[in-house]
């Protein structure tokens, strides 16, 4: 609705009679839908949640002189006006009174366009200087009075819903529990964020998924409150108890199939002795001659021959699964299980194998153990000599078959023989059925690679890989207790069993769920009534107190972010709605009980206090949620999920490698944050954020463990600063090779703020060039042959050319390949050289580099517009314009400090007001 704008009826909503409202408010109330959550009942009441303002008095507007249309009609219609529009831009009917958000949008993407010299394009005639600087200073005065007058009137008044990750975390903290939010409404199509509230649409299909959800919810965490064990339960393994039983009877059943195949081939050998056979063996032999290994196809071959022996007699089905199992119990499975055995612990431990041999360490939660947070620890050492990659373990769930493996995180094994480590590892438990958690030896996860494993390793030395890690015991220790980050819930087990008792759980759930703001009495009310109708028709206590439960998890001042607007103009937030935007803003959750605290005495309202409180909430680890949301989405970090990498030419750059790698993304900008580092480091410097794993990547030395930490660079080393991370450069490829044009424009996007325009449409691609044996770099200056391609490819190829150095998988190199089958391969060495649009030359990489990380001020300001978009909630615009300057500002006067950007948004008016 807009703040200007009466109220209407939802579309496809029956019209209320004239006080048929109040008669719903009065039966229902103004916070939580109707007992029986009729979709329309709530859209009813989100409209008495969310009052829209009344209509404003008409406000004065901006005007640029209209002298100013010849310096357009000179400059600007030759690319956009009726006949081309490029970049969908029409300025030929363009009206020069500034008086909407979206003209004004508009002219200030001109006044930013011709301010930087982007248009006209450098190949048209120049602008002559005076017209273009009397039309630069009054556009750009234009714009400030049109600030002054326009603000955000005519911006529409989105209702901001909690999106999928707000939801979860939300509900984690107010019940313990996590949920699965697949089958929640999309978040986003209105903007770069999940944040944005125009793309927080809501349905009444929808809405039923949030009561079923609530609703399961709900079940969880009675569980989870009702089975709380008096103390902490432990259970312990001695891994080697149940498997090596396992093995030794795997190693009967192939030693058997074994047997019976040697059995089987020996009567086959006499039978082909027999003169009457020669014909047919000789034809057997030349039509499996040239097809593998001929002689276990002979075997199948003679299954056809009458007189051959009956393979139900040696215990087998056919002479398939015969040859199968037979075959590759005596060639396989047996020379594998040995070598498993002649390891040198296996009789006080276990190896992780692969395949068939013992694949995980499992270890399963008991039966009758409470849903929460639990601790898996495990004692555990690598071989003296395994190489670096095989020195890590992955933990997760074994799904069904042999090779499923969904996983959660990876682990480096520093632990030896003679000093095993206990690694820990926390997870929390609900009540579904994934209740059994593994670990096993570092690969890839997708189905199929252990197979893949071991076969390599057959077809190298006659039998499986060697095992690397060992394991002695392992144990589940749980459930936890609340912590910091491990808040207490809401508790929801009454004093008794009445409606008193019940009145008081949903009073106490209702006050967190609100986030601060307590629940009427005439709501609780109500609720209570409904509690007390299931419970007179039949219900248990539980069952009747979980519906009202249901009912406040649905309401719009849960699902809702609530800000009421009584007025059309812009009023200042309270002190628990500041409290709660900052909150989901830096944890996508609910504020903690000292912000709320912080809140309901006045104190937050103190921007000195405020400060304190960025720090304090940047500082806990509840800021990942903050890392993972906000960075994901805006430099596009789904891309790194896009392709699967080839398992022989990146075999290290498995999915513990992608974890790791966006980790180092993440845990990067949260160093430079909490250190009150400067944002220049973000694209230069001279150390990187790393763990074990990803410092093993890149060959750093002397780091070894999970933890990501600040570790000093050599000279010359090309990481330090975003341009040197491995998922940049994954991401600027297909899984096979680089790609210069993707990195470039993600580097041009995402660091020197200039995201380049959408490609033309019939843009010829690139495979019409691959049967040629080309370089990148000659593959592409041919695509920039092409008159629509080249304007733009101009701005960004360049920069993805100094990036050549990186392989696919973000590995540096110096020669780079092509290979076309039936055409023949070409290899050369790599140039690094170009020159920046509109900028300086560089010869390598590490000059690039530097001409890039001299432009902080526009890196500067595109993360200072994401970060606006994020924390406001709405598209970045005109209006925006000068908190944005502001920021930078104050960013610039103390060395672009990274923390600086957040504190200067977060005590401006924009952040404090609705």
């Amino acid at each position: 609705m807009t703040s200007n704008s009466q109220p209407t009826e939802p579309s496809g909503f029956p019209r209320l009679k004239p006080g048929g409202f109040k008669a719903l408010s009065r039966r229902w109330g103004n916070q939580a839908p109707t007992p029986v959550i009729s979709a329309f009942a709530l859209c009813m009441t989100l409209a008495c949640v969310f009052p829209p303002a009344g209509p404003a008095a008409e406000p004065p507007h901006a005007a640029l002189a209209p002298q100013h249309r010849a310096f357009l009609k000179d400059n600007c219609f030759k690319c956009h006006s009726a006949e081309k529009q490029k970049g969908k831009v029409r300025l030929d009917e363009i009206s020069f009174s500034v008086d909407t958000v979206e003209r004004a949008d508009l002219w200030q993407k001109v006044l930013n366009s011709v301010n930087s010299g982007e248009m006209p394009p450098e190949d048209e005639k120049p602008p002559a200087r005076t017209a273009k600087t009397e039309f630069l200073a009054d556009l750009a005065e234009t714009m400030v009075q049109a600030r002054k007058v326009i603000g955000d009137q005519g911006r529409k008044q989105v209702l901001r819903r909690l999106n999928k990750r707000e939801y979860r975390n939300t509900i984690l903290d107010l019940l313990g529990v996590e949920v699965d939010v697949a089958e929640l409404p999309m978040d986003g199509g209105a903007g770069s964020f999940d944040t944005i509230g125009s793309g927080l649409s809501m349905s009444s299909d929808q809405f039923e998924s949030y009561l079923a959800l609530g609703r399961k919810a709900l079940d969880e965490a009675f569980a989870l409150q009702k089975t709380q064990p008096a103390k902490v339960l432990k259970d312990h393994r001695e891994q080697e108890t149940g498997v090596n039983a396992q093995q030794q009877k795997s190693i009967k059943n192939h030693s058997d199939n074994a047997a019976k195949y040697a059995a089987w081939t020996r009567a086959i050998d006499e039978l082909a002795k027999n003169p009457e056979h020669a014909a047919t063996v000789a034809d057997i032999k030349k039509r499996v001659a040239g097809r593998g290994d001929a002689t276990p196809m002979f075997y199948k071959e003679w299954d056809r021959l009458v007189g051959k022996p009956l393979v139900k007699e040696y215990g087998f089905n056919d002479a398939n699964s015969i040859d199968f199992f037979g075959r590759n119990s005596a060639g396989r499975y047996l020379a594998t299980l040995h070598d498993y055995y002649a390891q040198p612990h296996t009789e006080t431990g276990v190896y992780l194998g692969c395949h068939f041999v013992n694949s995980v360490a499992a270890h399963f939660i008991p039966n009758g153990w409470p849903p929460g947070e639990y601790v898996y620890r495990y004692r555990i050492a690598a071989e003296d000599d395994a190489p670096w990659h095989r020195r890590f373990v992955q933990f997760g769930v074994k799904g069904a078959g042999l090779d499923n493996f969904d996983l959660i995180s990876t682990h480096e094994v520093t632990g030896t023989f003679a000093n095993p480590q206990i690694l820990e590892v926390r997870v929390r438990v609900g009540t579904g059925v994934n209740r059994v958690f593994s670990i096993r030896e570092k690969r890839r996860t997708r189905r199929g690679t252990d197979n893949d494993f071991f076969e390599r390793s057959f077809r190298a030395t006659g039998r499986g890989p060697t095992p690397a890690i060992w394991v002695d015991w392992t144990e589940v220790e749980g459930p936890l207790p609340p912590s910091p980050d491990n808040p207490r819930p809401v508790s929801l087990l009454a004093r008794s069993q009445d409606a008193s008792g019940a009145r008081e759980v949903i009073a106490q759930l209702a006050a967190r769920a609100f986030r601060g703001e307590p629940a009427q009495a005439d709501y609780l009310d109500r609720v209570v009534k409904l509690f007390e109708s299931r419970l007179a028709a039949g219900d248990s206590f539980e069952d009747a107190l979980k519906r009202p439960l249901s009912v406040v998890l649905a309401s719009p001042s849960f699902l809702y972010l609530v800000e009421p607007r009584e007025t059309p103009q812009p009023r200042p937030l309270t002190a628990v709605e500041l409290a709660n935007r900052l909150s989901y803003f830096l944890w996508s959750a609910p504020p903690d009980e000292p912000l709320l605290s912080c809140a309901k005495q006045g104190d937050l309202l103190n921007p000195a206090v405020l400060e304190q409180q960025v720090d304090r909430l940047i500082g806990s680890s509840r800021f990942d949620a903050f890392l993972s949301g906000f960075l994901h989405q805006w430099l596009g970090m789904e891309r790194l999920d896009f392709f699967e990498f080839d398992s022989l030419k990146y075999r290290d750059f498995d999915d513990s490698m992608k974890m790791a790698a966006r980790q180092e993304v993440y845990q990067t900008f949260a160093h430079v944050l909490r250190s009150g580092g400067s944002v220049r480091d973000l694209l230069k410097s001279d150390y990187a954020v790393v763990n074990g794993l990803l410092a093993k990547y890149y060959g750093i030395e002397g780091v070894a463990g999970d933890a990501f930490r600040k570790v000093a660079l050599p000279s010359g080393s090309p990481r330090g600063g975003m341009l040197g991370m491995a998922a940049l450069h994954a991401m600027g490829s297909n899984g096979a090779a680089s790609s210069p044009i993707h990195r470039g424009v993600w580097v041009a996007k995402h660091l020197l703020h200039e995201p380049p325009p959408p490609p033309p449409p019939n843009v010829p691609q690139l495979t019409r060039l691959e049967g040629k044996l080309l370089t990148t770099r000659e593959r592409l200056m041919a695509h920039q042959g092409e008159p629509q391609c080249a304007s733009c490819h101009r701005r960004f190829d360049a920069i993805g050319y100094g990036l050549e150095n990186f392989d696919a998988a973000g590995l540096w190199r110096t020669k780079d390949s092509y290979e076309k089958k039936g055409v023949g391969k070409k290899e050369w060495d790599i140039d690094a050289s170009g020159q920046l649009h509109r900028g300086p030359a560089f010869k390598d990489y590490f000059e690039l580099r530097e001409n890039i990380a001299a432009k902080t001020d526009q890196f500067t300001r595109g993360l200072t517009e994401a970060l606006i978009e994020y924390a406001l909630g709405r598209p970045f615009g005109f209006a925006n314009e000068a908190l944005a300057v502001g920021i930078v500002q104050k960013a610039r006067n103390k060395e672009f400090a990274a923390r600086e950007l957040i504190h200067a948004l977060v005590v401006s008016p924009e952040f404090r007001s609705k």
